[in-house]
């Protein structure tokens, strides 16, 4: 199994995401019984969150139970309080109890994919815990839980592993079903894995807990490999989105929040960066975002350029989580945010959605320049039916962790023909699936007609092009950008450019771009102003005030960056708070390299090996770096254990093909590029290296074949009718080879070795 980061790698460098109790060192023994006082100390008591929860703001904080933050909120603010108590927010994590959890502790057990088994119990005078065995671990083992995160539709439950780390089991409760069911039972994951539960991928210190605790702190020590997290409070608490507390309350009113500085009165921007903080898959720099503190500086938000993250119409397909969706839509390019349509305090919808009210409240008169809509004319559904629902059909859902249906903030509208074109999901034939797409759409046509023919349209066959790697998506993505107002669009548009990057077209629109007001573009201006060595923009753009762009065009400089300079500072700084994850472990590996300390680079890249043995791409970047310093023997070696563990993987068998090639084993050599061509018949390099490699052992028409395939597919590159010219000299075939080499000409008039050709060998002059 390949893990999720490693589709993310490719694409993305960047990017690039009981409690502890009483205390932060969890692993001492100290902590273990102070852990084991305070469960006996504190009971939840009133509602389920237990509001006389612990807390420590440090480690060696006191260890004494206190009274959380919110619950001293709640006496002068009963009505907020009680919407938010029961609340997905206020319980998003919290101390395992008997009242809660019993059920699920007495209920059946659960095998999942991998054959692991999991047998549940409370015994009495202990805490709840599960035997798990597996394949692996045939005579089991016991692990105990602590505490929760979650309520509906699913509850997972945590573990105390080693050196301070908590893990999220892949096994969850279900309470509606009152069932255990699996997170993740599309994936097959083994001990050892990345993404098994037992692996940093499934680590609550790095990956949950941020979302589902007060002002949390992972307090990763980089040296040692632990962690030392520190927290306010359980589950998201009041000073989470209202901002820092004082210590003493404010004489005149009582109250912890400092006057004027509440971020949720200030401005919408500033509100919908607060629920971005968790409501959207990014990237993190560092841990410190606090409410009222810009979005940008802080993380790295996931764009859709990915194609296992997003359809190529922005559509969700991964865990996206719904704030980059409602700022790609039209709707969010419009002003909506969050708190339109839901509570601030219970985090539901406002109005219901059954009969539209939710979304009438503003197309039902036209609020703020919305588009008036009738839903039965608009929808030729019926009053009171599914088809009639404005989210049936702009939001449908996804289902996510087995049991979590999440819908789809990009308010798309259905379009059954790219459903047909690209693959693309459309809600008519989620809900009338026993129809074919065909079917979807004749009625689509048949009701909107050439409304259907939107701008969407075209940016989707744009990005898709893009998504696969076709080289004439470069000419559609300049034109969708063109025409692009959104500013998320225009930023996935130009990142999605990179592989062109040097071209003057989009270095044009890149130079033109680099003062956008949105911060995402600029990003997007820096990234390919690096990939394009457009020394100009990247200088320029070290010195923006947001720091995801400074950080963005920083990584140009890494070579030369003195340790002290601010810019090193900060990059060093994002660089140790993601040396926990194989990503974070990668990118500092890589800048090792560049400042040429190769000793410490190859540390860390043995450590991503380490996290993460089953997947490849800790074995081909230490396989890259090897060759590039002439160890060519110990880059094979690693090159045949990544296709072990990835054997359908046609860029690492191109990469054995050349290792083989300097390593001088021609048959083997032969053998990995054919099946590099065979993984990928539709990669232009794979042919013309399979092209060169027959050529060198004489086999000209085999040689001839292949440099034609790659010329076809990649019809603005001259290298390749240059290289079939050669072919074609030597097979004696003067007209062809004089004509290919004219084509290598025509794609490149300044292509030296064509015009040399022509000259030498035919007393061509060109």
């Amino acid at each position: 199994m390949s893990a999720r980061w490693i589709q993310q790698l490719k694409w993305k460098p960047l990017a690039i995401g009981a409690s502890v109790l009483v205390l932060a060192y969890c692993g001492t023994r100290e902590a273990q019984e102070a852990s084991k006082a305070a469960r006996q100390e504190v009971k939840p008591v009133g509602h389920p969150l237990a509001v006389e929860q612990v807390y420590t703001k440090e480690a060696g904080a006191s260890r004494q139970p206190v009274r959380a933050i919110s619950h001293q909120c709640l006496a002068c603010h009963q009505d907020y309080a009680e919407k938010w108590k029961h609340s997905h927010h206020a319980l998003a994590n919290r101390l395992v109890s008997k009242e809660r959890d019993a059920e699920a502790f007495a209920a059946a057990g659960i095998k999942v994919p991998g054959g692991e088994k999991w047998q549940f119990q409370w015994k009495a005078g202990e805490r709840p815990s599960a035997d798990v065995s597996s394949p692996l671990r045939p005579d089991g083992k016991t692990w105990h839980f602590d505490m929760a995160i979650g309520e509906t539709p699913l509850i997972q439950y945590l573990t105390q592993s080693d050196k301070g780390r908590w893990q999220t089991t892949r096994t969850a409760w279900a309470p509606e079903t009152k069932t255990w069911i699996d997170t993740t039972p599309q994936d097959d994951r083994s001990e050892g894995e990345w993404g098994h539960w037992l692996g940093r991928g499934m680590n609550w210190n790095a990956n949950c807990a941020y979302c589902h605790m007060t002002n949390f702190h992972k307090g990763y020590d980089v040296a040692t490999d632990t962690y030392h997290s520190t927290w306010d409070e359980m589950s998201i608490g009041c000073t989470q989105c209202h901002g820092g507390y004082t210590t003493t309350p404010v004489a005149d009113t009582g109250c912890l929040i400092r006057p004027g500085m509440d971020p949720m009165l200030g401005e919408e921007d500033v509100v919908m960066d607060a629920c971005a903080s968790c409501h959207s898959r990014r990237g993190e720099f560092d841990d410190e975002f606090k409410a009222g503190k810009k979005y940008g500086d802080h993380y790295h938000l996931t764009l859709p350029t990915h194609p296992t993250l997003y359809y190529a119409d922005g559509q969700i397909l991964n865990e996206d989580y719904v704030w980059a969706s409602l700022k790609m839509s039209k709707m969010g390019h419009a002003g909506v945010g969050c708190l339109d349509c839901h509570d601030p305090h219970t985090a539901a919808i406002k109005y219901p959605i059954e009969n539209n009210a939710l979304c009438l409240q503003c197309h039902g008169g036209g609020v703020d320049g919305a588009t008036v809509i009738n839903p039965t004319a608009h929808s030729f559904h019926k009053d009171g039916s599914t088809g009639n629902m404005c989210v049936e059909c702009h939001m449908p859902s996804t289902v996510y962790m087995g049991n979590d249906p999440r819908r789809d903030h990009g308010f798309h509208s259905p379009d059954p023909l790219l459903t047909k074109e690209l693959g693309i999901p459309n809600a008519c034939n989620k809900c009338h699936d026993d129809q074919s797409v065909d079917w979807a759409i004749e009625w689509v046509d048949k009701w909107y007609g050439d409304k259907m023919e939107r701008p969407e349209r075209e940016r989707t066959r744009a990005v898709q092009l893009a998504y696969d790697g076709d080289p004439v998506a470069i000419e559609k993505l300049l034109v969708a950008y063109d025409g692009e107002e959104i500013p998320l669009w225009r930023a996935s548009l130009l990142e999605l450019m990179e592989p062109w990057a040097r071209d003057e077209r989009v270095l044009e629109r890149v130079r033109a771009a680099m003062d956008d007001e949105d911060y995402l573009v600029r990003v997007a201006c820096a990234r390919l102003a690096r990939t394009a060595g457009a020394l100009d923009v990247v200088r320029k753009l070290v010195e923006d005030p947001m720091r995801s762009v400074r950080m963005e065009a920083g990584w140009a400089f890494t070579q030369s960056l003195p340790d002290d300079s601010p810019l090193m500072k900060e990059l060093m700084s994002y660089l140790n708070h993601v040396a926990d994850q194989p990503t974070g472990a990668l990118r500092r590996a890589e800048i090792l390299v560049s400042r040429g300390e190769f000793s410490a680079a190859e540390e860390w890249y043995d450590k991503v090996i380490a996290w993460d043995p089953s997947s490849v791409a800790g074995y081909q970047a230490k396989a890259v770096y090897l060759s590039r310093l002439g160890r060519g023997a110990e880059a094979l070696k690693l090159l045949e254990k990544a296709t072990d563990v990835e054997p359908d993987n046609g860029y690492l068998r191109f990469l054995l093909g050349l290792g083989y090639s300097e390593a001088l084993e021609a048959n083997k050599a032969g053998a990995a590029f054919l099946k590099a061509v065979e993984l990928e018949p539709d990669n232009p390099r794979y042919h013309y290296n399979y092209g060169l490699h027959a050529a060198g052992a004489n086999d000209l028409e085999t040689a001839a074949t292949h440099l034609k395939e790659a010329e076809r597919l990649a019809p603005d590159s001259p290298d390749y009718p240059f290289a079939l010219a050669t072919i074609y000299y030597r097979l004696q075939k003067t007209n062809e080879a004089i004509s290919a080499a004219e084509r290598a000409l025509q794609i490149n008039p300044q292509y030296r070795p064509a015009a040399d050709f022509l000259r030498v060998r035919y007393g061509i002059q060109k």
